[in-house]
This record gives structure tokens, C-alpha cells and sequence, in this order.
């Protein structure tokens, strides 16, 4: 049984995925790469297909993240403690979560797909619409 964080996973027994497994898989159908790091840090460059929420937003958005994905969180490289908190805020949401042993500047370095632009921020899940109540016209009245 692996640990993360006080967290216990039953059956995992690695918790970690390395920069090749994501770059074989890349964002798919059944996986979703997510960057944990503050969304300016997304913008200016994230992992090609990977969407973003700051691990401060997390417990909020959750319900944009479907349970039955796997989800591969990163953030600004192994010591980085973002992707640690995602992936544990995940699991405890009943979803699976893995953390990319490396992190964004490995990724640039090793000369993997960067997100650019416009379509970094095309990728960024947009958050829920607050309804704004409706508040009761008054009648003018005509003199």
C-alpha cells in the first residue's frame, strides 16, 4: 500500500510517473494531465493537452473532473509540493491520481511539447457560471 502525504491508496503500490510514460500516453480519452501550479505559471507555458487548476482551486472545481479518469498531476518539479496536494486531493475524491515525478522545466528541457499562447489558455477548464440572482424590478412610477 503506497503513502502520499498521510494519505493511504489500497492496491497502489507506485505512485509516481516519470516523463516518458506521459509523453508515450500524452492527454487521451482516459487520462488528463493537470497542472497544479498557479495559473499565471500555466500561461506562460504548460505541458501540451494538459489543463489547468491551481492546487489552491482544487476542492472547489471538482466537480469539472470526471471520476472515471485517471489523472497525472505536475507542477514546478520533485520538490514542488503542488502536485502532491492535487494528487491528494484527488484520491481522496474517489479519483486516480498519480504524480509526475518531474516537473514542467524537465518537461521544456527534455524537449517534450510545449502549449503556447492561445492554446495554452484554450485548454484551461473554465469555471462554473455563479448565478446572479434576480433582483426585483420596482415600478417607476410616471408623473
Amino acid at each position: 500500500m503506497a503513502r502520499i502525504i498521510g494519505v493511504e491508496i489500497p492496491g497502489e503500490k507506485r505512485i509516481d510517473v516519470a516523463l516518458r510514460y506521459i509523453y508515450g500516453i500524452g492527454p487521451s480519452n482516459a487520462t488528463v494531465i493537470l497542472d497544479a501550479r498557479p495559473a499565471r505559471e500555466y500561461e506562460a507555458g504548460p505541458i501540451a493537452g494538459a489543463i489547468s487548476i491551481p492546487v489552491d482551486e482544487l476542492q472547489q472545481r471538482l466537480r469539472q473532473l470526471l471520476r472515471d479518469k485517471d489523472y497525472v498531476a505536475y507542477c514546478r518539479g520533485p520538490y514542488c509540493v503542488y502536485a502532491d496536494r492535487a494528487v491528494e486531493v484527488l484520491v481522496r475524491s474517489g479519483r486516480r491520481a498519480r504524480r509526475l515525478v518531474e516537473g514542467f522545466p524537465e518537461w521544456r528541457a527534455a524537449g517534450l511539447p510545449v502549449a503556447r499562447g492561445a492554446a495554452a489558455t484554450a485548454a484551461m477548464p473554465r469555471q462554473p457560471r455563479r448565478r446572479r440572482r434576480a433582483t426585483p424590478r420596482v415600478a417607476r412610477r410616471s408623473s
